[in-house]
């Protein structure tokens, strides 16, 4: 299980990893906006990650997309 976690952003949730992607349900830390987040591992040693999340609650929508790379 991967811990996503930011601060800045206010979002938490549990991501299982597994058939290289990621995959699970998110939440804002006031539980006001919920929904999931989706993604995958590229590079020949998966040193990439890349995906979507949407939330959703109190009226609003919330949408993006994330990445990065091991350094």
């Amino acid at each position: 299980m991967f811990q996503w976690a930011r601060n800045t952003v206010g979002k938490a949730g549990d991501l299982a990893i597994e058939a290289g992607g990621l995959s699970g349900n998110i939440a804002t830390a006031d539980q006001g906006m919920t929904g999931t987040a989706n993604g995958h591992f590229y590079g020949s040693k998966a040193q990439e990650v890349g995906g979507t999340f949407d939330l959703k609650g109190g009226g609003a929508t919330m949408v993006g997309v994330y990445g990065a790379v091991k350094q």
